[in-house]
Order: C-alpha cells, then structure tokens, then sequence
C-alpha cells in the first residue's frame, strides 16, 4: 500500500485509475488512494486479491466526481466496518461488482441503498437473493442497465420479483438493457413477464439460458422497442423462433441479431420467409443490420444465397465456423449485399478460395472490415 500510494502522492489531477493484479493492495490502500486522488471519476479494481467491495465507503467519502466504479474478483474478506453503518450517500451513476464471492446480500443491499442515483448496476456473477432484486427495483428510478448474467442464483422468481406489479414496479419499466446471459435457471416464464412490463427495453441478452423454448421466445415479439438480442448458445430454440425473430421484431426496431450455435438452426427458416412470407418482406422489410450465426452448421448455401432478400439492410454479417456453406454460396450472396461493410469468415474453410475472394473485391466496395483467419 505504502509504495503505491507514494507513486500516486504527485497524480493529485488523475481521472480515472485502473488496478489490476495487485496481489497485496488493501482496503487501508484505497482508503488513501481516495484521500490523494480527490478528482477521480472513473476506478477499477480487478483482482485485487485483499480487496474487499465494501472499500467502496472510502471513495463514495472522498471523490465526490466519482462516477463509475467496478470491482471485479476481488476476493477480500475484510470488511470495512463504515460501509455497514450506511451512513454515505453519493451520486455514482455506474457500479461494476463482477465475481465478487465474499459479498453477502446484506452488504449488497448496504451498497445500493448509499447510490440512489445509479443507471447501471452490474452484478455479473455475484451471489443475488430476491430480496436484493427487490430492493433494487425498489429504489433505484433511474435504473436503466441491469446485469445480473452469469449467475446461477437467479431464477423466474427474480425476475418475477425485479418486473411484477406491486408496489415501487414502476421504477423498472424504463429499463432499457438487461443481461441474463448464462442464467441456466431461467425459462418461458420469465420472458412472458419481461414483454409484459419492460415496454422500452432496447437490449436483452439470453446467451446459453438453457432454459428457454420457442414459445418464450413468442412472448418477445412483444417488444417493440427492441434493437439487440443475443440467443447465442440456445440450443433448444428452432426455426420457430428465428422465422417469428425475422418476420416480426426485425420489421420493428431490431438492429443486431446474435444466434451463433444455435445448432437447430436451418436454410428452411429462409426458404420459409422468401417463399411462404414474401409479402410480409415486401410490406414490411427486415431492418436487421447485425447478423452472427457463427457455428450454425445447418445453414448451407441453399439457405446463404437468400440472406440478401430477407436482410436488405444487412451492413455486418458473421458467418465464422459456418461448415455447411461453400465458396461458390457466399459468391453469390456478396452479389447480392454490396452494402457489407464487415464480414467474418474466421474458420470456414470450405467458403474462402480465390473465387470468393475475388467476389469480395468485386462486390463489396464498401468493405472496411475483414477476417478470414485459420482459413
């Protein structure tokens, strides 16, 4: 601690301060990093082994410019005593605290009653009870980030609790991005809550929650206001729900779509809109500027060759991994998508030969980023 904060002792004018891997910095240490540093904004603690989150009370005392603040697996057990009291509030806008084990839901909700003010809670991987959920919808208005992904603890019934009708509910239906990504114990049931009460929200990551199905998937076609979605790594959605994603929320606002490993997906999703549903595509044509199918090894060239009329605004399309497709497939699609401007064809083999590269050339004038590497 000593050593650091001499160094720190002439940066009185510093900003922002990111530690990382300071295997013997203290919560005496930010105690004084906070006293030296009085115009900090920005701060991140990351594996910082001997820190404790609750070190948080020195600088919500000392840096009242303060506006982000993460701490990221920091295993400290040591917990300072002041934060325990409450007895600080500050304007913080943004807190981080990732992979933080030794943090109880007593000292959680201590934290988040100090910080009335936060747009941004990240909670990513840290222990949340209901109660936590509650509190948090409870008395933060001007909510509008919550990232709770990655932990196992969360369930329907948190979401139930953070979007229901009782009273103090109203302060979440402004939420604009939610993450649940890994939360494995998430179904249908929530999502039916989440289109019922969230009707401004613009992002909504799923990645890997297992526990999801086509029919929740439904429910979200509610969302109008809808412009990112990540279902990466759910295994169990079908064509279903990507020709409901297509024929419904893309028309709307969605703007970026991310299915990568989605193994049920097929070129029949394609074939179904262009031929079954050309009148929706003409009435009402997808605005999908974002397409990742990485990994989708059911999308072969029969499937490829239509991404043009069901995307006609595609601008970045990723196609990394995408075994099923071959270089004379892609040829003819960049025919038809001159208005690409990224395109990644990381590790498909069968897709990158000089004919393709040369349709590249040829097509994509308007290409500023490009990866085909491990081809």
């Amino acid at each position: 601690d000593a050593e650091f904060c001499a160094i720190l002792a002439s940066c009185s004018q510093l900003k922002e301060l990111e530690i990382a891997n300071c295997v013997h910095l203290t919560n005496r240490g930010i105690a004084e990093i906070s006293e030296l540093c009085t115009r900090l904004q920005r701060v991140s603690f990351i594996q910082c082994k001997e820190i404790h989150p609750s070190s948080l009370y020195f600088l919500l005392k000392n840096l009242p410019d303060l506006e982000y603040a993460r701490f990221e697996s920091c295993y400290g057990r040591e917990i300072v005593k002041e934060m325990v009291e409450g007895c600080v509030t500050h304007q913080l806008s943004v807190l981080e605290l990732v992979y933080v084990w030794y943090v109880s839901d007593v000292m959680t909700k201590v934290i988040i009653s100090c910080l009335p003010n936060l747009s941004t809670i990240i909670l990513r991987g840290t222990m949340i009870t209901v109660d936590v959920v509650k509190m948090i919808r409870g008395t933060l208005p001007r909510l509008t980030t919550l990232d709770v992904s990655a932990s196992t603890y969360v369930t329907d019934d948190h979401i139930l609790q953070f979007v229901g009708n009782e009273t103090g509910a109203a302060s979440v239906s402004f939420l604009q991005t939610l993450s649940l990504s890994y939360c494995s114990r998430i179904s249908d049931v929530a999502l039916m809550e989440i289109s019922k009460t969230l009707p401004f929200l613009e992002s909504l990551s799923l990645q890997n929650c297992l526990g999801i199905s086509d029919h929740g998937v439904g429910y979200l076609t509610k969302l109008n206001k809808l412009r990112f979605l990540d279902l990466r790594q759910c295994y169990s959605l079908s064509n279903i729900s990507f020709l409901a994603i297509i024929l419904d929320l893309s028309t709307k606002e969605l703007k970026a779509l991310h299915i990568a490993d989605c193994k049920r997906l097929t070129d029949a999703v394609f074939l179904d809109a262009v031929h079954q549903h050309s009148h929706v595509l003409l009435e009402l044509p997808s605005r999908l500027e974002i397409l990742d199918v990485e990994g989708c090894h059911g999308i072969t060239d029969v499937g490829l060759v239509h991404f043009g009329t069901v995307f006609p605004r595609l601008l970045d399309l990723n196609l990394s991994r995408c075994g099923g497709i071959s270089y004379t497939g892609l040829a003819e699609l960049l025919s038809k998508t001159p208005q690409l401007t990224a395109l990644c064809l990381k590790r498909t083999i069968r897709a990158v030969s000089s004919i393709s590269i040369e349709a590249i050339g040829t097509h994509l004038k308007q290409l500023q980023t490009l990866d085909i590497s491990f081809c």
